[in-house]
């Protein structure tokens, strides 16, 4: 069960939508955790690598979360992901689950956004950029959602929320 009691989480937002490359995308984010502390380039890649580890984690997690019980976190909100000190990310809105349906249809929250499809779409831009790894587009999940003729559907929709939002 869900509610609205949240704890404040220290870190940097970070943002799959980056257009930094994952290895220029953790160091800037080292960068921004570590500005007031002096470490040396040894402690940079223990803690790229360490960020990785649990990275990866949490991508597992997302994972089985979908195929155990059919949902996804809405990984696509700004700010709704934030990476801690310790490598961690941490998901902190947690008001936005999503059903998962493998179905052609592209579902919308009660605010009319694609929160499903640009998870999913989060998810394997944390794998490519952070991980590191090209997304295995076989894999059902992507197979489903990231069909280039959905993708350009979910992104007219996408729009049109945006157009909404501000009209």
């Amino acid at each position: 069960m869900l509610c609205g009691f949240q704890a404040y989480v220290a870190g940097e937002i970070l943002d799959p939508w980056s257009l930094l490359d994952g290895k220029r995308l953790l160091s800037s984010l080292f960068e921004n955790l570590f500005a007031q502390d002096k470490r040396t380039e040894g402690q940079r890649a223990q803690w790229v690598q360490t960020t990785k580890e649990k990275s990866a984690l949490f991508v597992r997690r997302v994972k089985q979360m979908i195929e155990e019980v059919g949902h996804i976190p809405d990984l696509a909100g700004s700010g709704n992901l934030m990476l801690q000190k310790t490598g961690e990310i941490r998901l902190v809105d947690i008001n936005n689950i999503s059903p998962v349906s493998f179905d052609p249809e592209i579902r919308l929250d009660d605010k009319g956004y694609p929160v499903c499809d640009k998870s999913i779409e989060a998810l394997s831009l944390i794998e490519t950029k952070i991980l590191g790894e090209p997304i295995d587009r076989g894999e059902p999940i992507y197979r489903t959602f990231l069909a280039p003729d959905r993708i350009r559907q979910v992104k007219i929709r996408e729009e049109r929320f945006y157009r909404n939002q501000s009209g």
